[in-house]
């Protein structure tokens, strides 16, 4: 069956007692002068009679009749044609009515997506709306009226008018009209243009025009260029000469050239080269004497023998000979392995003692490449060996190389880099002293890790103040985050009071009231026994909280909960209702420490306001926004991270 689209709209019928003569005219549309393409709409003018008409999809027929303003009858209710269409932005379309109705309308596009609506109560009558397409593309008009619904298909050449459906008025009963209203007669100069939707793209047809004397299809072609692209893969032994007229000597993916199809269109074109030609060196370490592949041996150190052969693309392969005559050790340097903010693995391997026994074997390291002066000696007599490296500071990159010892000296290994991560979080647990209203601080120092001079100008910049930990009475405590010039925020309330001027602590903004307290809440899998048990001063199992400037759950008496049975590491069997992990929101805003300082001493205070109860802070930190950091410069000196775990009872005035 033969698959192509005529589309044809009935522009004029008329009934009359006279006799009339009929032209009927259908169109297809190619593309390319080939290839069916789908006819959106066409615009017909009678350049006689100096009259224009546009059928749209899916008509399939225009009638012209040598009669016309004859006949009329009563349109119905419904829906029509908006004119002009196509249309640049802007046109204007008809909804008549038999009686008063609630009417909604959507301008979508082919795939439903909604540019614009209008709802309203309309009375009987005939109804006009002005509609604007934001995009050149086709849409569809829907109108549904109580429970019917009427659409039709428009085209928009135009960008930039935004879309929009506006009431333009509307007149009462509905209006007598014919399909069209224009005249035409056998022989009469007609000109024809269709549009297509092609590629996203509104494409106009190449026009027809010409006397119209018989009923014809006409065909109508849209010429459209579709870019082809292609690889051109290529080997050369020296240098080649492309079709770009550049003359390329060492292998690339990159040149392209733009040349014309047989369909006129752009057909782009990318060349692979692989220069196959290759130079090599042939780096080699004997102890007195080495033959190489050119028959000569060799008993000198030197960097001057090549040969020259040819590889597999038959090209030239040279090979040049770095030989050293050394009866040092060989050893090889290993990929560093468990690197944390302050800690990693070093290993490498003796490739061979060259006949002289090892007396030393480890690793030098340091912050510049050139310039390794920290050593670690390993124990043992294995070839492979390794060495696990502390006190390292976060974000810093550092440099090693593995090197061994024997009677004739020392050889180093190749030279390997890495860098270290930073993490906010001190990782040592911490006692939480029972007292009454006693305060505990634990520091965070953090020394260049940001920029110089970086401060904190959004609440967006703190992700979040983690906090791990396990006490057995949520209800005792308070806790505060201050930065290093001072600023605070209360993170959790004792009480509903928000100063507590006896330490200093005053707040700004409150964010949750619900932030404070707790009862006998726990907070993780906390012991709880009495104070004269053995076990008390036990730290159990904590639980992640983080405060985070979006979390809207207090942190305080009003928290998720969940009834847990578990047991202590005393062996002690406790049943309690324990705050779930999660998100908490702060009792004072975070925004009360926007204007700090990004480095310097964080520190984070509780207090325990009753006695009897005590915890463990396991972990903390306070978690900044990964675009604040400084990035990691390799051969510079940097500061250094200090982590202070140790809590210190204070007594702020």
């Amino acid at each position: 069956m033969k698959r192509y689209f005529s589309i044809v709209a009935l522009l004029l019928a008329f009934s009359v007692s006279a006799i009339s003569q009929e032209v009927t005219v259908s169109f297809t549309g190619h593309l390319n002068n080939t290839g069916y393409c789908r006819i959106d709409s066409v615009a017909i003018t009678d350049l006689t009679r100096n009259w224009s008409e546009t059928i749209v999809y899916p008509d399939t027929m225009i009638v012209l009749s040598t009669l016309n303003g004859l006949a009329m009858e009563a349109a119905e209710e419904g829906l029509g044609q908006n004119t002009p269409n196509p249309f640049d932005c802007e046109t204007r379309v008809e909804l008549s009515l038999s009686q008063s109705e609630n009417v909604r309308m959507q301008l979508l596009d082919v795939f439903g997506k909604i540019y614009a609506e209008y709802s309203g109560n309309l009375n009987a009558g005939a109804h006009t709306f002005d509609i604007s397409a934001a995009s050149p593309q086709t849409y569809v008009l829907n109108a549904v009226v109580g429970s019917r619904s009427y659409s039709i298909r428009m085209v928009n050449t135009g960008n930039g008018c935004g879309s929009s459906i506006k009431y333009a008025g509307g007149s009462d009963g509905i209006r007598a009209k014919l399909e069209s209203a224009n005249e035409f007669h056998p022989g009469d100069n007609m000109r024809y243009v269709g549009y297509a939707s092609i590629e996203g793209e509104v494409v106009e047809s190449e026009a027809v025009e010409h006397p119209q004397s018989q009923s014809e299809d006409i065909t109508l072609n849209f010429i459209h260029c579709f870019t082809s692209y292609a690889v051109i893969e290529h080997t050369a032994c020296d240098s080649y000469t492309w079709i770009d007229g550049n003359t390329y000597t060492a292998t690339t993916n990159e040149p392209t050239y733009t040349l014309t199809n047989a369909a006129g269109c752009d057909s782009v074109v990318t060349l692979h080269l692989t220069i196959a030609r290759n130079y090599t060196i042939d780096e080699q370490i004997a102890c007195e004497s080495y033959t190489w592949i050119d028959g000569n041996t060799y008993t000198a150190n030197t960097d001057e023998p090549t040969i020259t052969l040819t590889n597999a693309a038959g090209c030239d392969s040279v090979v040049n000979l770095y030989l050293t005559i050394s009866c040092m050790p060989v050893v090889q340097t290993g990929e560093p392995t468990n690197i944390t903010d302050s800690t990693a693995t070093f290993s490498g391997y003796i490739v061979s003692d060259n006949g002289h026994e090892i007396t030393e074997r480890g690793f030098v390291y340091g912050r510049k490449a050139g310039d390794l002066s920290t050593y670690v000696q390993c124990d043992g007599d294995s070839a492979n060996f390794s060495a696990d490296i502390v006190g390292l500071k976060a974000r810093r990159r550092y440099y090693y190389r593995a090197y061994a010892t024997n009677s004739e000296g020392t050889r180093y290994g190749e030279l390997r880099s890495f860098d270290t991560p930073f993490t906010p979080i001190i990782r040592s647990a911490s006692f939480i002293p029972d007292g009454n209203s006693s305060c505990y601080n634990y520091n965070l120092v953090v020394d260049s890790i940001f920029y110089e001079g970086a401060t904190v100008t959004s609440v967006n910049d703190i992700e979040r103040v983690y906090l791990n930990m396990e006490h057995s009475y949520f209800g005792d405590l308070s806790m505060l985050l201050e930065c290093p010039n001072g600023q605070q925020c209360l993170l959790h309330a004792y009480a509903s009071s928000c100063t507590m001027s006896s330490l200093g602590w005053h707040c700004t903004t409150i964010n949750n009231p619900n932030s404070k307290g707790g009862g006998n809440i726990h907070l993780g899998l906390a012991p709880d026994p009495m104070t004269s048990s053995d076990c008390y001063y036990t730290a159990g199992e904590g639980y992640a909280y983080n405060l985070t400037p979006t979390a809207t759950t207090p942190f305080g008496l009003n928290g998720p909960t969940t009834q847990t049975t578990y047991t202590d590491p005393c062996g002690n069997t406790e049943t309690q209702d324990v705050l779930n992990s999660g998100d908490y929101a702060t009792f004072e805003s975070l925004e009360s420490l926007v204007g700090c300082p990004l480095n310097g001493e964080w520190t984070l205070y509780i207090c325990d306001h009753l006695s009897l109860d005590n915890g463990w802070i396991l972990e903390w930190g306070v978690f900044f926004d990964e675009d604040l950091y400084a990035p990691i410069r390799g051969d510079v000196s940097m500061p250094t991270l200090d982590l202070g775990v140790d809590p210190t009872s204070v007594s702020r005035k």
